[in-house]
């Protein structure tokens, strides 16, 4: 049951953009898959614990700012945004941190939207890569 559980938080949180809590899952349905001690256990699941209560947090942060995240797309504008969108691109492809948090803060300061808030979350966990696939679909 665990590991099943442990396979479907993995899933479910990666589709979400929880990262840590997916990598968290992965990590005790690996151990659960290969039946590792219940003192690894024991710790995985407090790991994927916290992981899953920092997601939860979050959710709830977004949800009292609800009227923050939605947006008219009349209310954008775009050529304001597209080339610090630029900006943020080229910083990701250049991997350099500080330009990366420069340029998300711009863009977060312009546009606010969940596929900000993902692309943030990808950035926090340094994964530029899928960062920049989802910039180019914002873009």
């Amino acid at each position: 049951k665990l590991l099943r559980l442990a396979h479907q938080i993995k899933g479910s949180s990666a589709n979400i953009g929880a990262m840590e809590l997916s990598a968290a899952a992965k990590d005790l349905e690996d151990a659960s898959r290969n039946e590792k001690p219940e003192k690894i256990i024991s710790a995985l699941i407090d790991k994927l614990e916290a992981a899953l209560n920092q997601v939860l947090e979050s959710l709830k942060i977004l949800d009292e700012n609800s009227e923050a995240v939605t947006f008219n797309e009349m209310d954008v504008d775009t050529a304001t945004l597209k080339p610090i969108l630029i900006a943020l691109g080229n910083a990701l492809r250049s991997a350099d941190p500080e330009k990366i948090n420069e340029e998300i803060k711009a863009v977060k300061d312009q546009l606010y939207t969940p596929d900000v808030i993902n692309l943030e979350n990808h950035i926090n966990n340094y994964d530029y890569d899928k960062a920049l696939e989802l910039l180019e679909k914002i873009i």
